[in-house]
């Protein structure tokens, strides 16, 4: 029995990595013809969906109520990403990180992040809204803890809490733009990727910044986090976004541009960045600590407190 367990679980793999080196085949195809009427992309899809659907149902199990209908329902917001243009920059991006990087690895990413939030609106949809019969036994709705901005997903340990938190804060802040993205690229990032054994490495961060708009230095971020961390999530506010819409005058050409498009690296020198990171660290955990105090939450409170003292998140 042992023997054909082996067996099994072998054939399994072959045939899984079967199916990632076609998908990479696919996707090359693909970029040299993005065109929707290159007919790769009809054999990409349903091969993508095969690959990514056991990671998908691993998510729903965790789920009381969930059917097939959800899982093409998230199946089918994937397939609208893959239809846009972030799909292939953020993978150039990754790339860039980790060279050896499967396409179909990548996606299956994204099918995660997109089950989880299917997910997460499911169960906090209000009880009085949905259509339940009286005889029904009604899903459990995921309580809060004055809740992060992101809504977590599932049950995030007491640490994980204190950095979705301190996520949540970043993401958020009103803080100057160019500071905020140099400490998610210097702070969180780094460490995140396993990239670095202490808690700020302005270096990496310049490296991996170099020559992007902080339209595509705010898109990476999250990317690369949301691939990375496992229940912790990162999502820009709407001050961010509103702030890149916003006018910017160039310090180096004095012309006008748009706050998106502005190069960090171009704008500024790596020595006047050098304390942009410590300072604005202090001020969210500031306000971090704040909104953990206002949750009453005794355990929360003491962990936040030690990871503050010793300064760090993670």
């Amino acid at each position: 029995m042992g023997i054909d367990n082996t067996a099994a679980a072998e054939q399994r793999r072959r045939e899984r990595r079967a199916l990632k080196e076609e998908i990479q085949t696919l996707w090359a195809e693909i970029e040299k013809d993005p065109e929707r009427s290159n007919p790769a992309w009809e054999a990409l899809i349903p091969a993508l969906d095969r690959y990514a659907r056991p990671a998908i149902l691993s998510i729903a199990k965790g789920y009381a109520y969930w059917n097939e209908e959800d899982i093409q329902d998230i199946c089918s917001t994937v397939h609208v990403a893959l239809a846009g243009p972030r799909v292939p920059v953020l993978y150039k991006a990754r790339l860039e990180i980790t060279p050896e990087l499967y396409f179909s690895d990548y996606c299956r990413g994204i099918y995660q992040h997109k089950a989880r939030d299917h997910f997460a609106e499911k169960v906090q949809i209000p009880l009085d809204e949905a259509d339940w019969k009286e005889d029904e036994q009604r899903p459990e709705v995921a309580g809060s803890l004055s809740q992060p901005e992101s809504d977590a997903i599932g049950d995030l340990s007491d640490q994980e809490m204190v950095l979705q938190y301190y996520v949540d804060e970043v993401m958020n802040c009103k803080g100057n733009r160019f500071h905020v993205v140099m400490l998610c690229y210097s702070k969180i990032l780094p460490v995140i990727l396993g990239q670095t054994a202490c808690n700020s490495a302005d270096k990496w961060a310049w490296e991996h910044m170099q020559g992007r708009t902080l339209k595509e230095l705010s898109d990476i971020f999250t990317d690369l986090f949301n691939h990375t961390a496992k229940r912790v999530r990162a999502r820009w506010g709407q001050k961010h976004w509103e702030a890149l819409e916003g006018t910017y005058i160039s310090r180096k050409s004095g012309k006008e541009m748009r706050l998106g498009d502005a190069i960090l690296t171009d704008e500024f020198e790596k020595s006047t960045t050098k304390n942009w990171v410590s300072r604005l660290d202090e001020r969210v955990k500031v306000h971090m600590i704040r909104k953990i105090m206002e949750s009453r939450d005794s355990s929360m409170i003491r962990l936040a407190r030690e990871h503050t003292e010793k300064k760090d998140i993670y």
